[in-house]
This record gives C-alpha cells, sequence and structure tokens, in this order.
C-alpha cells in the first residue's frame, strides 16, 4: 500500500490507508511515534522506518496508520 507523505503547517507526516479503502467506512487508526533514530527533515527517513516493513504484511488488516516526523532539533 501506497505511503501518503502530507504536510500540516510545519509537520510532514504519512498516512497509510488499508487496500481497499472505502471512505464511506469506519477504520481504527493506529498513531505511529517513531524512536529517535528516525529524527529527520527528510520524509524518506520515516518512510524507510521498519515500523512500515513490518506492518506491511498486515495490509489486509483494515486500519489507517498516521505517522508524524519529528525533525531533529536545531
Amino acid at each position: 500500500m501506497e505511503l501518503i507523505h502530507r504536510t500540516f503547517e510545519d509537520l510532514q507526516y504519512i498516512i497509510r490507508y488499508p487496500e481497499n479503502y472505502d471512505s464511506a467506512k469506519k477504520y481504527p487508526v493506529i498513531l505511529f511515534l517513531h524512536g529517535a533514530g528516525t529524527r529527520s527533515k527528510n520524509i524518506t527517513v520515516l518512510k524507510n522506518n521498519s515500523f512500515f516493513k513490518n506492518s506491511g504484511a498486515f495490509l489486509d488488516l483494515n486500519f489507517i496508520t498516521v505517522a508524524p516526523l519529528c525533525e531533529r532539533e536545531t
């Protein structure tokens, strides 16, 4: 399933919808908060996090994943 990159103000995040997503239905949502090793300004770092590789095996489970990207402190 495709990882969709979005930005709200300065916050970058990823949304992944289940296969055969139907906007008329309700789905549980998983809020994925990554660890310090994934901090970056580059959304690709979050897309490559092992969570998405591992949870990709469960796409037949109907849930939406939302994953905000925490940038490194400057």
